[in-house]
């Protein structure tokens, strides 16, 4: 029995010492693989829903119809900033690979936290997108983009809430990990400005109204806030219960108290 619960000792102190680690986000494996188990499947699902609405039927819609502060900034389609808001929407979405310089032995948990940051945005923005179905700027201008399905999903703007979720999880995490850093304002200032820029282009695309671009930006800036939020609450709590654990001599060698 002894030499058991000396076993089991040993093998509590090799997890406290694994788990006591520097990372100010942990992982959880119930939770994590039910965020990705859920997530995944569901936005499989939305993406692939059929669309509630017909063929466009080459009618150009009503600007009179577009609410003021929308119809101020409305315009028709726009190729280059288009393509140019492809270009930094990627640049503000690839941003996290800062983290990876000087915390490399967390690229795991980086990597989870930030799938599932991209995931939920895109979930909760496809899904908005098919249940609003709002038209995009350019359909009610001469100037039009594409005409399939795609002219209905203007709500809320996708490439601007993965810019503002790359942003705000980069900014975010990076603070976490680097809390003494002189570069903290920098790389925030940096991220959200891409970000930012992201969402202008996309209005001066056509793409979206105003309202789509700061819902977009709201939705992103949420996931890549609460994402790895969570995560940090989640290392706060092992570690606090860690901290509570006492190992002291006792009959059979040692006794655990909490």
């Amino acid at each position: 029995m002894k030499k058991l619960v000396t076993i089991f000792i040993v093998i509590l102190m090799v997890f406290t010492l694994q788990a006591k680690s520097e990372s100010p986000f942990a992982l959880s494996f119930k939770f994590d693989f039910a965020a990705l188990a859920v997530g995944i499947p569901a936005e499989l699902i939305v993406k692939n829903l059929e669309p509630s609405f017909g063929k466009w039927d080459g009618t150009t819609l009503n600007k009179d119809d577009i609410n003021f502060v929308d119809r101020f900034f409305a315009h028709g389609y726009e190729s280059t900033p288009d393509n140019v808001s492809n270009v930094t929407a990627v640049i503000s979405c690839i941003s996290p690979a800062l983290l990876l310089k000087d915390n490399f032995s967390d690229w795991k948990t980086i990597a989870v936290m930030y799938s599932e940051t991209m995931l939920y945005t895109t979930l909760t923005c496809d899904t908005l997108k098919h249940l609003t179905s709002r038209n995009r700027p350019y359909m009610y201008f001469e100037n039009k983009g594409r005409t399939d399905a795609d002219r209905r999903y203007s709500f809320p703007s996708l490439h601007t809430a993965w810019a503002f979720a790359g942003a705000t999880f980069t900014s975010y995490t990076y603070m976490k990990y680097n809390p003494d850093s002189k570069y903290n304002k920098q790389v925030a200032i940096a991220t959200f400005s891409m970000a930012a820029i992201t969402g202008a282009l996309r209005i001066a695309a056509g793409k979206h109204f105003l309202t789509d671009v700061l819902s977009g930006a709201a939705i992103g800036a949420l996931w890549g806030y609460g994402v790895p939020k969570l995560h940090e609450l989640k290392a706060k709590a092992n570690n606090k219960v860690l901290d509570a654990l006492e190992v002291a001599p006792g009959y059979v060698g040692f006794n655990i108290a909490l």
